[in-house]
């Protein structure tokens, strides 16, 4: 008989200016396996534009603060070479795309498939 062992990681993903303020004491508390970066909400709570400099110094602070403390860095990304370039920067793991952007992909190959059938 062989035994495998499940282990079932749920990242919880609050970024805030709050948060961003306390990264690195968040980052050392025991049971804390990982962080992640969810950089819509992060503008959203700093209340900038996704493009602001005041992003990406958080997403650098979080990133600092999950290598400092030895865990791995998640990123939400949109595609695979969003991914790639986040990857560089250091980040180890990815939620790539959104149920709804999933969805209208395959909504428009299948779209697509109808027009050429019509054709």
């Amino acid at each position: 008989m062989s035994w495998v062992t499940i282990t079932v990681v749920v990242p919880r993903s609050r970024p805030s200016a709050l948060s961003i303020d306390a990264v690195e004491d968040i980052a050392t508390v025991e049971d804390v396996d990982a962080l992640f970066v969810g950089p819509v909400d992060l503008a959203l709570s700093l209340r900038v534009p996704m493009r602001a400099p005041e992003v990406e110094a958080a997403i650098a602070r979080i990133l600092a603060a999950a290598r400092a403390a030895d865990l791995p860095c998640g990123f939400f990304v949109p595609n695979g070479a969003a991914a790639a370039r986040r990857a560089a920067d250091g980040f180890t793991w990815f939620i790539v795309g959104s149920d709804h952007s999933h969805y209208q992909t395959r909504l428009r190959v299948e779209l697509a498939r109808a027009a050429e059938a019509q054709e």
